[in-house]
């Protein structure tokens, strides 16, 4: 059956591949990030500008 299905008109041959090749082991994944420190690394504190009127004015 499927040396009848190779060789029908236009239908592309695509080779044999692997699945997940290209996906990272299970195990590197972390289902539960550390909230905590994902909000130090994404704030935006550490970009602000440091002058003495901002903390005046909060």
């Amino acid at each position: 059956m499927d040396k009848e299905r190779k060789y029908k008109e236009g239908e592309k041959l695509l080779p044999d591949v692997e699945p997940g090749r290209h996906q990272p082991p299970d195990k590197e994944l972390n289902p539960m990030p550390d909230r905590e420190l994902e909000y130090e690394e994404n704030s935006n504190e550490k970009y602000r500008d440091q002058t003495p009127d901002d903390k005046q004015n909060d």
